[in-house]
Formats: C-alpha cells, structure tokens, sequence
C-alpha cells in the first residue's frame, strides 16, 4: 500500500466462523479477500470506525473511506476530507495513494449546512443589530441557541456568551449574579454582594 490502510469489515465472523449461515464457499471467499488484503500491507482493524482504534487522519488530510458513520466523522469532526468510496476504489487510492479530485475533496463542494430554523428570528435581528442580551443564561441548555451563537460569532463577528444553570440555581440568584461579555465571547459570571 502507498498509504497507511485500515481495514473495514469483512463478510466472515473471525471470531464465530462456525455461526455464519451460508455455503462454504462463500466463507471461502471471504477468507481469502480478507487474507489478501493483509497480504497486500492492509492493516486487519476489521472496523467500520478506525478513528476509535489507533487511526485519526490529521485536518485536511484526504482519505478514501467507504463506512458512511466514518465519512460524517471525519469529514466534520475531524475535518479530513473524504466521500463514500465503494469496493475497489477505495483499494486501488490506498494502492496509489490517490483519490479523485472530486466531490468532499474540493473547497467548493464542502458547505456548513445548519438548521437554525428553531432559532426565533427576533434574536437574529438583535444579534445583527448590536441589541441582543451581554448573554443567555439558560437551564436547561438549548442546543439550537449554542449552535446559534456559533452561526452569529462567524456570520456577524457577534458574540453572544451561554452560561448554563440549573433551574433551582437561577431561581437562588436571580438578581444576585451579573454575567459580563467580553468581545472575545467570554463570559465572567459572578456573585454580586449586598
């Protein structure tokens, strides 16, 4: 291989051959592709998630990768570059050490795409105006706001910090706690005495 190359997979059970159901043959043939792949400098991970094992593709790397939960790891939390290969393609790019230039590979085909439909519009307005609150403080936290937050920080250069407490802790405090923004999006929650 040109590349280090994990291994998805196979269609035989190494550790329970005799509960497979079906012909001999075809475990045969498993056998042997799976053997031929170690054979060929293939690293036997047999797992549709490598990232959990030992191998993390650094950002930006590109990778043929063929699982589909792998392809959304990688491409988002990881940040490597990669669409779904299917059998042989992505053997003959670990053989070359290529991939197309094509697809998730290229700037221009890889978007952010969130739904922030959930979000109430009047809070983006506020965002883009300079009007909204210092900073939300929220129990429980809002998934949507954080990712909301997020979106403003990139789209508007607009911080918005989140603190999150537990209800009975924000009912105790109310009017005894200031939370203060910092441009950077930080957020200094303290105790106000007297």
């Amino acid at each position: 291989m040109a590349v280090r190359t994990t291994l998805n997979v196979g269609s035989l059970d190494l550790l329970h051959p005799g509960l497979v159901r079906g012909d001999a043959a075809l475990a045969d043939g498993a056998r042997r592709l799976m053997d031929a792949y170690v054979a060929l400098g293939c690293e036997p991970t047999w797992s549709c998630a490598p990232y959990q094992l030992s191998h993390r593709p650094a950002f930006g790397a590109h990778v043929a990768w063929a699982e589909s939960n792998a392809i959304a790891f990688v491409n988002s939390v990881l940040g490597t570059r990669t669409d779904r290969y299917g059998d042989f393609v992505d053997i003959a790019a670990a053989l070359t050490g290529r991939v197309p230039a094509s697809g998730l590979h290229l700037d221009s085909e890889r978007r952010l795409v969130l739904d922030c439909s959930a979000i109430r519009e009047d809070l983006w307005e506020r965002l883009r105006d300079g009007t909204a609150p210092a900073a939300l403080v929220l129990a429980p936290c809002d998934k949507i706001l954080v990712v909301g937050a997020l979106v403003a920080a990139e789209l508007y250069d607009v911080h918005l910090p989140i603190v999150q407490a537990d209800a009975d802790a924000i009912t105790t405090l109310a009017g005894q706690v200031s939370v203060t923004a910092h441009p950077c999006g930080e957020a200094l929650v303290r105790t106000i005495d007297g």
